[in-house]
């Protein structure tokens, strides 16, 4: 139980009622755990090194060569397809290769002329890059498609 005493909260710790668990069968879908030979999965992403001469593995950077091949193989289906520009731009971001994701972030709005989105992350890229007039511009553009975008000003 809970009381106020003097403006003070004071709380009674033991336990007002007992506590029992009976037992039960296992759920359902719970199945033993078996480590086995298997392509990569990953259940979390690290994108954090210990130092610069020890640095730990990151899964992040690992699968980035791969998102990219499948970003690749996504646009030789669909060579107009302004998402699967915008996310390999996303990847090639992600990898410190700038210019081309910058390219990509081009063709996808080309792709896509009314996409906030696209603006939006290819302003952060062209800040990165130091070209705040261009970022400025592309961030102003977003705002106008999707006035949401404002959120980022504030």
């Amino acid at each position: 139980p809970v009381k106020v005493e003097n403006g003070r909260v004071l709380v009674d710790r033991a336990a007002a009622s007992r506590r029992t668990k009976a037992p039960h069968a296992p759920h359902p879908l719970a199945r033993r755990i078996e480590r086995a030979p298997s392509p990569l999965r990953l259940a979390g992403i690290s994108t954090t090194a210990m130092d610069a001469a020890n640095p730990r593995f990151s899964g992040s950077d690992h699968m980035l060569d791969a998102a990219i091949a499948a970003f690749d193989r996504a646009i030789a289906e669909a060579p107009r397809s302004s998402l699967a520009y915008l996310n390999r731009g996303l990847a090639y971001q992600r990898s410190g290769e700038l210019d081309r994701a910058i390219a990509d972030f081009d063709r996808a709005i080309r792709y896509a002329p009314t996409s906030a989105r696209a603006y939006y992350i290819r302003s952060l890229a062209l800040r990165q890059r130091g070209d705040t007039k261009r970022a400025d511009r592309d961030l102003r553009r977003a705002i106008d498609l999707d006035p949401s975008y404002r959120a980022v000003l504030d």
